[in-house]
């Protein structure tokens, strides 16, 4: 072999050399780049669950060995624990682990205490059991009571294992507490001897209370569904709220007078109403309420009078 076609030969060596080398920068290139790309997927995860407007946790392990992972700061805000307070708390076979760090209590709605292994992220671990919108109650250490929307779930890879449960918490404390004032005002509207009802802006009929069906001789549970405010009122009446009761809610946001309503056996009864004008934050007409009052004995009386004047 001449030197000539022996340098040839280096040449291509090194070419091939040099080819392999950029090989493996591009290949060390793309590992970084896909390493880069994993660590800001997994912040900006962190980031998410760190941010969620609901309480997370994560648990991580077997079924029977497994520990808490991750817990966000409205998990621990609802729990009312110091933030990461629940991070190493889990079960080891039948003992808890890290128990000191369970600095509350969970409860059914009626305050019977559930025992730690029967929540529903250990259920999800140990038992594979889901938890599907469980309302309870979260007992915190300085005695204030939450109530949650409680949700979890196990986890399995792809051999079918448990390997993790996650579980979220909803804090329904202030929803709770407005529906418990809606039942306290529902329940002094049904026990009141007047008409009380409501009506949308288009004068759908929207609520009426026992009292209302009574003087009506409505069934209890008559549907609402299509009936409209005129359909209360012999003409005259709803001629009357409409052009002089509504327009004086609206403006003054009260109107008082005398109007009747269509009694059960089509008569008209003479009624005191009170119609109110409810907006919303913006100004704009939400709905309307009335109050009614059956005046049927005093308008006798008073005809009673002028018969002996």
């Amino acid at each position: 072999m001449d030197e000539s076609a022996s340098r040839e030969e280096l040449l291509s060596e090194l070419e091939k050399l040099r080819e392999r080398v950029r090989e493996l920068e591009d290949a060390e290139q793309g590992r970084i780049e896909a390493e880069e790309a994993r660590a800001r997927s997994e912040n900006f995860l962190r980031t998410v669950i760190e941010k969620a407007p609901f309480g997370i946790a994560l648990a991580e392990g077997t079924p029977d060995h497994w520990t808490i992972t991750i817990s966000n700061r409205e998990g621990d805000r609802i729990n009312g624990i110091e933030p990461g307070s629940l991070i190493g708390l889990g079960m080891d076979g039948d003992e808890s682990v890290n128990a000191h760090k369970l600095t509350f209590e969970m409860m059914e709605l009626d305050r019977t205490t559930w025992p730690p292994p029967k929540a529903p992220l250990p259920q999800a671990m140990r038992e594979g059991i889901p938890t599907r919108n469980a309302k309870m109650l979260i007992r915190r250490e300085d005695g204030s009571e939450v109530t949650i929307l409680a949700n979890a779930a196990p986890i399995v890879d792809d051999q079918g294992n448990r390997v993790a449960a996650v579980a979220t918490h909803v804090d329904i404390t202030e929803i709770e507490q407005r529906e418990d004032e809606r039942r306290r005002l529902i329940s002094i509207l049904e026990g009141t001897s007047d008409l009380v009802s409501t009506s949308t802006t288009d004068a759908q009929l929207h609520y009426l209370n026992r009292a209302g069906r009574q003087m009506l001789g409505w069934d209890e549970d008559r549907t609402l569904e299509g009936i409209m405010i005129p359909d209360l009122h012999p003409q005259w009446a709803f001629e009357k709220i409409r052009d002089e009761g509504i327009p004086e809610a609206l403006e003054k946001e009260i109107w008082e007078g005398e109007t009747a309503i269509i009694g059960p056996d089509g008569e008209d009864v003479p009624v005191s109403q009170v119609i109110l004008g409810h907006r919303d934050a913006r100004g704009e007409l939400y709905f309307l309420s009335t109050i009614m009052r059956d005046i049927t004995e005093r308008k006798q009386n008073e005809q009673e009078l002028q018969r002996h004047r």
